[in-house]
């Protein structure tokens, strides 16, 4: 992502701040130590980590992409009768409003004040993991006659889970003191570590007679994929307003507001699993393994391979991800005064032994 031009040139004038202020009115080292929770910025729906898989001529994985998280919650319910054309639908959907960026962190930090008023410091934080799931039913009833009924049933889940992300965060910091109390402003960069998603999806089908009142199965298919995106580096800015209250001349507490505008590209992808009933001999992929690419040919066959061999692309489209949020951090702040040096009085001598 591009980071705005404001926070470069804030960074940049700070780099170059630093050195005549090395020396003057230094105040030391200090260390943060706290945890806070935030709301996710964007939410995740219509995700698709193989998009353009060929997945047609050898399993007709119904409705969607094998490799995709829709973000709702579906329901599609049909009824019809051979007595009449007549055929009721209904059609229910649901967003779960969920994504990535939000949920609870904890984090780490060391800055040294250069003044009173300027600070920098270098921060390592923790976002626990996210688990998102979303589910498709549909239900088909057909009354054949008043006695026997025909039932199709069938279930998607689409299960995508983020692991833990880690951040470094190097920021400026401006305050303002006001004897116990000392706003700031905070403003840097955000570096994510280790960024890694899981999708398994399930797929299963039944198809079954009721003749008076008895369920009679006929057939049952199942399907499951399941895939794992991961590398590449996540870039973005980070702000925060907050407040610290001085205990004493070392400790003191604090508490802020944040704002985290980040994104993230995986690089690999692994495909982990691609099994569907009644395939013999299974289904073999011609490799598991390929990369995300802006630039991408994709091509198609409607031919299977021989022995149900699945042909998979050396890359696929580059997805981008968001792990923005907003929140509040607390914390504690532990500090270091620089000492200062004792002073020889001007009119001080020598005295010989």
């Amino acid at each position: 992502m591009k980071i705005p031009l404001q926070i470069t040139s804030l960074l940049l004038c700070f780099i170059l701040a630093i050195a005549p202020l090395k020396n003057i009115h230094a105040q030391g080292f200090y260390f943060n130590v706290g945890g806070g929770y935030g709301f996710n910025t964007t939410n995740i729906t219509d995700v698709d980590l193989c998009e353009g898989f060929d997945n047609s001529p050898y399993y007709e994985y119904p409705y969607q992409s094998p490799f995709a998280y829709s973000g709702f919650n579906q329901t599609y319910t049909e009824i019809s009768s051979a007595a009449n054309d007549l055929t009721t639908l209904t059609n229910t959907s649901q967003s779960l409003n969920k994504g990535f960026g939000g949920g609870t962190s904890f984090f780490v930090s060391a800055g040294y004040s250069f003044s009173k008023y300027l600070s920098a410091e270098i921060g390592f934080s923790y976002l626990a993991g996210t688990t998102m799931q979303s589910a498709y039913t549909y239900t088909n009833t057909f009354y054949n006659s008043p006695s026997d009924t025909s039932v199709t049933k069938e279930n998607i889940t689409n299960k995508l889970t983020s692991s833990a992300h880690c951040r470094l965060l190097p920021a400026i910091k401006f305050s303002i003191p006001m004897h116990k109390f000392t706003p700031y402003l905070k403003a840097g960069l955000v570096v994510g570590l280790g960024g890694k998603l899981t999708l398994s999806n399930s797929y299963s089908q039944s198809d079954y007679e009721i003749d008076n009142g008895q369920p009679y199965p006929s057939s049952i298919q199942t399907a499951n994929t399941g895939l794992t995106a991961s590398g590449g580096l996540s870039l973005g800015y980070t702000a925060s307003a907050g407040v610290e209250y001085s205990l004493n001349a070392f400790l003191s507490v604090y508490g802020e507001i944040n704002l985290v505008n980040e994104n993230w590209s995986p690089s690999n992808g692994d495909i982990t699993s691609y099994y569907a009933s009644g395939t013999n001999p299974p289904f073999v992929l011609s490799s598991s393994q390929f990369t995300y690419s802006n630039n991408v040919t994709m091509s198609s066959s409607n031919q299977a391979l021989a022995n149900n061999m699945v042909p998979v692309s050396s890359q696929y489209p580059k997805q981008t991800f968001s792990y923005g949020s907003y929140g509040v951090n607390i914390g504690v702040k532990f500090s270091i005064p620089k000492k200062a040096k004792a002073a020889t009085p001007p009119d001080a001598q020598v005295v010989p032994k």
